[in-house]
Order: structure tokens, then sequence, then C-alpha cells
């Protein structure tokens, strides 16, 4: 559920609008609407729960989820897991809400990669050395990625004609997607190697 908020919210945004433009199949969309609803209501109810368990320090092992893996030095350390929902949500709320304006909508986005890759950097909430380069690679992609987009956006709002800079970043933007799909692949072989590894070093010691 948390890894499909941008998706929820979208598919739910996506209903609202739609929702009186469909009278031939008002049953439906209302079903669908209503679904939404639910589901964006469910991210609301699982973002207070985390939140709940996090400040009343929860030790069951159900929940460990939300400690292990982040450092616990700071309170946003600790709050790594909702700021990272927020993080994957906002950027599909400012899509909806600035559907109309691509240039606003672009420097919205910009902002909030620059915002957590400064917020992983100086904060490091992730313990694995792995888990941290992982996602602090992903996250400057993405930066790039969207000020690339934000470049492409202002040249065709102004009517530019700048054809082999607008080649290049769309290029750059094609290769950049194929890059993060294949980027936890790359990974998964690293920390498979890694375990490995560590499993021959303990057994070496015993």
């Amino acid at each position: 559920l948390a890894t499909s908020i941008d998706d929820i919210i979208l598919f739910a945004a996506i209903e609202l609008k739609t929702l009186n433009s469909r009278p031939h199949s008002l049953f439906s969309s209302t079903v669908s609407f209503f679904v939404g609803m639910m589901l964006v209501g469910s991210l609301f109810g699982l973002t207070y729960f985390t939140f709940y368990l996090i400040k009343k320090n929860n030790k069951d092992e159900s929940w460990q989820v939300l400690q292990n893996g982040f450092n616990q030095d700071f309170v946003l350390n600790k709050m790594f897991f909702i700021i990272y929902m927020i993080r994957i949500g906002l950027p599909m709320v400012v899509a909806v809400c600035c559907e109309n304006q691509p240039v606003v909508c672009c420097l919205m986005q910009i902002i909030i990669s620059f915002a957590i890759v400064r917020y992983l950097s100086k904060m490091k909430p992730l313990k694995k050395l792995t888990n941290r380069y992982q996602i602090m690679i992903y996250e400057v992609v993405i930066l790039i990625m969207n000020i690339c987009v934000g470049l492409i956006t202002l040249i065709r709002v102004t009517k530019a004609s700048y054809p082999r800079l607008s080649g290049a970043l769309d290029g750059f933007v094609f290769a950049a997607n194929i890059f993060l799909n294949v980027l936890p692949i790359i990974f998964l072989v690293i920390k498979g190697i890694f375990e490995g590894f560590m499993i021959n070093k303990r057994r070496e010691e015993q």
C-alpha cells in the first residue's frame, strides 16, 4: 500500500475529475470513486498508525521494520518511513493540482527532489550502507531527470528552438528511466555478494 501511494492518488484524482462526465456509467463510476476514496483513507490511516508506533517506541517484533533499518539518533530518522511515504505521494499531488501549469509543476518536482536528496545526504536515515547508496543514487537520478524535464518543458512553453538540447535531454530522461528500472537488480546482486561474503567470513571465524 505504501509503495503505491502515487498510483492511488492518481486513480482517486482521475475518478474525482471524471465522475460527472460519465452519466452512462454512473454506477461503476461511483463505485470506482468510493474505492479510490477508501484507498486514500487507508493511506491516512497507515500514516497515522506508523506515527503512533514510532511515538510509542513499539518494541513488538512485528513492527521492527519501522526501527531496525533506520538510525534512531534523530526524530526525522525515526520517522523516515512516513517521510518517504509523503515523498512518494507528494509529486503526484503536485501533478494533479498543477495540471494546467507545467512550469510550476516541474519547479515543485525539482524542489521536492532536492529536499529529499538534501535530507538523505545530511541525516543518513538508513543504517545499511548498501540501502543508503541505493536510495541516494535513485534520488539523485530522479533530481537530474526532473531538472531535464523542467528544461524541456520550459523550451516547449516558450516555443524556443533548441533541437539538439531538447534531443539530448529527451535521450537522457529515456536512458535514466531504464537505469532506474535496472538499479534494484544491480543492488540486489551487490547485496547478495556482500551477504555471501559475510557468511563465509563468520564461518571462517568459527
